[in-house]
């Protein structure tokens, strides 16, 4: 009986859409991840490095003087009312 849940480990383990190779461990035993869990973790890393790239984006000094000048007159209007 041991023999057939090692060859059902072996076809699940081999099944792509069941199980990502991760790497090894100290042991050269190979470790497996979830296929889904890998492709969540993907999309997350994804969406962290657009936002790196996006915050990264540098303004024009102008711009932020412009900025600042008109939310200054917006608080001199409100100031008026």
């Amino acid at each position: 009986m041991c023999k057939i849940w090692q060859q059902t480990d072996r076809q699940v383990l081999a099944d792509g859409d069941v199980a990502h190779e991760v790497g090894q461990n100290l042991n050269r035993q190979t470790i497996y991840t979830s296929t889904q869990y890998k492709q969540q973790e993907d999309a997350l890393l994804g969406m962290a490095d657009s936002l790196n790239q996006r915050s990264s984006k540098v303004v024009a000094s102008d711009k932020i003087d412009a900025g600042i000048a008109n939310l200054q007159g917006w608080i001199s209007r409100e100031k008026g009312h």
